[in-house]
């Protein structure tokens, strides 16, 4: 059995529910692409933004571009989420180079926490099947690297909304609209984007993905 076993895992379809304990201090983990960041990738964090013990790590993966949209890009729409939408200063925004695992295993924020908990949505796979694949291969040495450290970790997989926001929608939709009346289009597009965002931002932001070769 290896320190990787050790990790906990919780689907939100099963109807399996982690526990928050008030008397412990949290490291929230977010990895993943997000070409172009929208409002369910911002959601799926924002759900826990409610705790008090808790610090947010949002790990941007890949330096490759993803529906036309350059990671720079990707990073700097984050950067706008956090400065508006999060605490700034519990909220980290690291891009994923050749050091990820040691990235996150002796950030900081991990070296804080008594609990790291991982967050992703569930892609619809079986659960046995992902769950066995975040364990032995794809961050079997995040995990090694944590356990090792003393940090308790789970893994929490967790539906995803049902609203038809996606990546590959949002770029459809700004190339749909790229010629429709400025107004009537950040009116529309506005959907794609986290409640509460100024109305400066999300015509900047669009503004910068109108930019990209969108696909």
């Amino acid at each position: 059995m290896g320190l990787e076993d050790e990790v906990k895992f919780y689907w939100e379809c099963l109807g399996q529910k982690y526990q928050f304990d008030p008397t412990k201090k949290y490291l929230i983990y977010y990895p993943g692409c997000f070409c172009a960041p929208h409002r369910c990738h911002f959601n799926t964090i924002n759900d826990f933004i409610y705790l008090p013990n808790a610090n947010f790590f949002i790990h941007q993966g890949g330096r490759e571009k993803r529906h036309g949209v350059p990671y720079h890009l990707s990073r700097k729409i984050w950067k706008i989420y956090i400065r508006e939408l999060m605490p700034r200063d519990k909220t980290a925004l690291l891009g994923r180079g050749r050091h990820q695992v040691s990235d996150l295993v002796f950030h900081d924020f991990t070296n804080q926490a008594d609990t790291v908990v991982f967050i992703a949505g569930n892609e619809d796979y079986d659960p046995e099947t992902m769950e066995s694949y975040a364990r032995n291969k794809k961050y079997k040495y995040f995990f090694r690297g944590l356990v090792e450290q003393g940090k308790e970790v789970v893994f929490l997989y967790l539906d995803r909304p049902s609203d038809g926001v996606s990546a590959t929608k949002m770029s459809q939709a700004l190339r749909d609209y790229r010629h429709v009346p400025y107004d009537d289009k950040v009116e529309f597009l506005r959907n794609f984007f986290p409640i509460g965002l100024s109305d400066k931002a999300v015509r900047y932001i669009i503004k910068k993905l109108e930019r990209c070769d969108l696909r």
